[in-house]
């Protein structure tokens, strides 16, 4: 039985084997046009009102794919995957900067003890699996 957290913004799961999961809300493509008289169109894409293809697909993938991965590594330590945009981490974290980014998402003291607490109760994970839908 998987349990889930709720920020204002995000959406964290733990399921029974301790992975944690962070995800964002649905995601939003801003596009910006620039004219030649100074202008500036800014348009915000949702997956609702969304027309190009690419733009379906690139919400479609943003959607389904988490902010970060976390599971208990032993100790203090934790392994994560996290998706940084334009890079990727996957490696070891300790505890205080897995809380500071739950923190960052909007969970409270509360929730996060009580996230870290679910994700110890498996045995300690060698590595972080890679993000997935």
């Amino acid at each position: 039985m998987s349990h889930e957290f709720l920020s204002e913004k995000y959406r964290a799961v733990v399921n029974d084997d301790g992975l944690l999961t962070v995800r964002n809300g649905p995601p939003v493509l801003q596009k910006t046009k620039f004219f030649p008289d100074g202008g500036v169109d800014v348009q915000f894409v949702t997956q609702e009102n969304a027309v190009e293809d690419s733009d379906k697909k690139f919400l479609a993938a943003k959607a389904g794919a988490p902010v970060f991965l976390a599971c208990h590594a032993g100790g203090q330590d934790w392994n994560v995957d996290i998706d940084c945009g334009m890079q990727r981490f996957n490696g070891i974290k300790s505890g205080k900067e897995l809380r500071i980014a739950l923190k960052n998402c909007g969970f409270g003291k509360a929730q996060i003890d009580l996230i870290l607490k679910l994700c110890k109760k498996t045995p300690k994970w060698d590595y972080c699996p890679h993000q997935y839908r």
